[in-house]
């Protein structure tokens, strides 16, 4: 029994497992609804949740850290612009230009008249070219009696290379000629040789014969042989004398081929000889011609050079607008001479020129500042700008240029300023009234003054409309919206809250999510 009841106690003690198991089972899909809850819904970036911040390390260890320069935000008193300085000036153009003549020559017609627009090289007057016209005329007649000579130069050349190519040939036949006869010579000196012996051997046997005759008609005398025996021997002696006689014969006709072949062989070589001399005589011409070709090709060349020139001169005749604008001056009348500048008289009383032209778009306002007041302007300092000609609008701007010289007559420096946006009313010398301004707390009674959140114009992005935020260790890109612009500040309406760290400068180009290091200071 006591076994028994230690048994039932062990079991009541003992711990069970199951019901743990199925209780972590229940807390599966809770724990799936808070993931896609935290998903869908969260306010923050996922990456700064605690439970899923490795997840999003892992971009970090593809993108190395970046060093960057932060500053945290806070919020400024409302700030109002306060006139400084005022000041009288003109709207002027930064870029014009004065249509002037390269020759003094006369206006022959206009295209153009004041107050028009006009095009990137559209053609604005025309200047007399009947001097030039004779020449580019005369110039192209001497090109085409040039190519007409040229032309006759190369027919010539290729008349007498075919000469050449004939006068070859026959000296190539001449040589075979040359070559035949010299083989006939000695073939008739051989056969001569051979005839000659032939000649020897047969009057040898002709000798021989004789003195067999004589002794034969002293043994017929004597009646030693018979008659018969006697004519026999003189036939065939008759015979010998025949073969000695045609032997001759044939060596006479041998010396007398050899000699008429070594004739032909002399005449042959005086032929060949005759036949060089008119091959060099030949090539000279041929030398001859093909250079008075090529030297007509080259004065081709040179006239058409010539001619490229005084086409380019008719053509500098067309005055024509070097950019887009607008004629702003007086237009001269067709007859007038338009002299270049410092040419003539004419440079000095200012009519030398066509026509002047503006751009619009290079309007800004110039104003002399005394050199004592020079202290309260600065570079993109803020300007109100008021036209005497629309006196109930006003624009802004910037200041654009403090040029560095001063007027050592007047003791002022000029000073331009740029518009944010030029009106169309805006026209070249007009009178103006600026107010320069300095940006100052509001102070009113009536109101408390508006916070502001001011970011480093340098902070915004190429888009016009983001920053980077530094968070946790990482950079962030953030939407804003932008208001006013004062100084290198920039307003910021929406996107930013005071208390935000921006990142204003880093070492390398950001990523979103991008892990990055605050620079020390």
């Amino acid at each position: 029994m006591s076994t028994n009841f230690n048994a039932e106690k062990l079991a009541i003690l003992s711990i069970d497992r199951k019901k743990d198991r199925k209780k972590s089972n229940r807390l599966v899909p809770f724990l799936f609804l808070l993931a896609v809850f935290v998903f869908f819904f969260a306010p923050r970036p996922l990456s700064s949740i605690p439970f899923l911040s490795p997840f999003f390390s892992l971009n970090s260890l593809q993108n190395p850290e970046v060093e960057v320069e932060s500053l945290r935000l806070y919020s400024s008193t409302q700030l109002s612009s306060s006139e400084i300085l005022t000041a009288s000036g003109y709207v002027m153009a930064q870029r014009k230009v004065s249509i002037n003549s390269e020759w003094t020559r006369k206006l022959v017609q206009i295209f153009v008249k004041q107050g028009q627009e006009v095009e990137e090289n559209q053609i604005l007057g025309l200047l007399d070219s009947e001097g030039l016209d004779l020449d580019i005329q005369r110039k192209k007649q001497e090109m085409t009696q040039n190519s007409a000579q040229e032309k006759k130069w190369e027919a010539q050349a290729l008349q007498v290379s075919a000469e050449l190519i004939k006068a070859q040939e026959t000296i190539r036949q001449i040589a075979q000629e040359l070559e035949e006869a010299e083989q006939q010579v000695s073939f008739y000196e051989e056969a001569t040789r051979e005839s000659e012996a032939s000649l020897r051997e047969r009057e040898s046997s002709l000798r021989q014969n004789i003195q067999d005759l004589d002794r034969l008609r002293k043994l017929y005398k004597e009646g030693i042989i018979s008659l018969e025996e006697f004519e026999q021997k003189q036939t065939q002696n008759n015979t010998s004398k025949a073969t000695v006689e045609a032997a001759q014969s044939r060596v006479s006709q041998s010396k007398n081929s050899h000699k008429s072949a070594q004739s032909r062989v002399k005449q042959t070589q005086i032929r060949l000889e005759l036949a060089k001399s008119d091959i060099q005589i030949i090539q000279a011409r041929l030398q001859a011609s093909q250079s008075e070709q090529l030297a007509s090709q080259e004065y081709t060349k040179l006239l058409g050079i010539e001619l490229k020139h005084l086409e380019w001169d008719l053509d500098r005749l067309k005055l024509r607008a070097p950019w887009k604008g607008i004629v702003f001056s007086n237009v001269q009348p067709v007859g007038s001479m338009l002299t270049p500048i410092g040419g003539s008289s004419g440079a000095l009383s200012g009519d030398n020129f066509l026509c002047e032209i503006l751009d619009p778009a290079s309007l800004m306002a110039e104003v002399d500042i005394a050199e004592g007041y020079l202290y309260k302007i600065a570079l993109n300092q803020r300007v109100m700008i008021q036209l005497d000609a629309i006196p109930n609008q006003k624009f802004y701007g910037n200041v654009f240029l403090i040029t560095p010289t001063a007027n050592k007559q007047k003791s002022t420096v000029q000073v331009k300023i740029k518009f944010n946006t030029l009106p169309p009313q805006v026209y070249h010398q007009m009178s103006l009234r600026l107010s320069f301004l300095q940006d100052t707390p509001v102070v009113s009674a009536s109101e408390p003054p508006r916070k502001m959140l001011l970011i480093p114009a340098k902070a915004l992005l190429p888009d016009g409309n983001s920053v980077w935020i530094y968070q946790n260790g990482v950079a962030h890109k953030r939407s804003i919206q932008t208001g006013e612009t004062l100084g290198s500040q920039l307003e910021v309406l929406t996107g930013l809250s005071a208390g935000d760290q921006i990142i204003i400068q880093s070492t390398a180009e950001l990523q979103e999510n991008q892990k990055v290091v605050l620079k020390k200071t």
